[in-house]
């Protein structure tokens, strides 16, 4: 009976501690790109999900004698990706793509974590120059949360656990740019993924260590009751 007990409270306790992802109200992904060899232009461009399904792929693309120039930015569930490519050959080359997502949530009942997993790669040998970014806005009833921009690859991990009943707000936009006019090319890619998930609330971590502590007086016991056959066999 203690035994069935413990395992009760333990998956009753795991249900709330086992962060499951907070579903969006509503949300847009925007992508947007432009590219330019000496003042010879592709774009700007921009999508979004307002008009398009996901995945967004956007493009633009300038290749002629004197440079080059590419931009790409894609934007999928949970994911940002954009790339520049530049390179000159006598005129001025450069490049931009952004992806964004704006979405909004409510907590239902509990707090949140947001993690986001950014990676970025940077090919700019000599005098070219490439750049990424990630920004990251989060919002809870008007008020910033979080504001903060990332430059390297990183694992960014944010914990809000009192935020019960509370609409937010969450901005994500990865930027990807590149510009050359020596003739060293610049090659640049970065990529977020994210997921916004609930945090338990203390009252469900007690319920969990409960049940695992109800778990170890059961094995406990198993263990004596076995001893204590042992012993009287011998």
């Amino acid at each position: 009976m203690l035994r069935i007990t413990a395992l009760f409270l333990l998956t009753l306790g795991s249900a709330s501690v086992l962060a499951s992802p907070i579903t969006f109200d509503t949300s847009l992904y925007t992508t947007s790109v432009f590219a330019d060899v000496g003042g010879t232009a592709d774009g700007p461009y921009t999508d979004n999900t307002n008009t398009t399904p996901l995945p967004l792929i956007t493009s633009a693309s300038v290749n002629q004698a004197d440079g080059l120039a590419n931009a790409n930015a894609i934007a999928d569930f949970g994911l940002l990706a954009a790339s520049s490519e530049v390179l000159s050959a006598g005129a001025s080359s450069s490049a931009s793509a952004i992806s964004t997502f704006l979405g909004h949530f409510t907590t239902l009942g509990t707090g949140l974590s947001l993690e986001l997993d950014y990676q970025d790669f940077i090919d700019a040998p000599g005098a070219a120059s490439a750049a990424s970014q990630l920004f990251v806005l989060l919002q809870v009833d008007g008020v910033d949360l979080f504001s903060d921009s990332f430059m390297t690859s990183e694992l960014i991990q944010l914990s809000f656990p009192t935020l019960a009943g509370l609409g937010g707000v969450l901005d994500l936009t990865l930027v990807s740019s590149g510009l050359d006019d020596t003739g060293d090319g610049a090659f640049n890619l970065a990529s977020a993924s994210f997921a916004l998930n609930s945090v338990p609330e203390p009252a469900s971590l007690a319920l969990l260590l409960g049940g695992l502590g109800l778990l170890g007086m059961s094995r406990s016991a198993r263990y004596s009751r076995a001893a204590g056959s042992a012993n009287a066999k011998v």
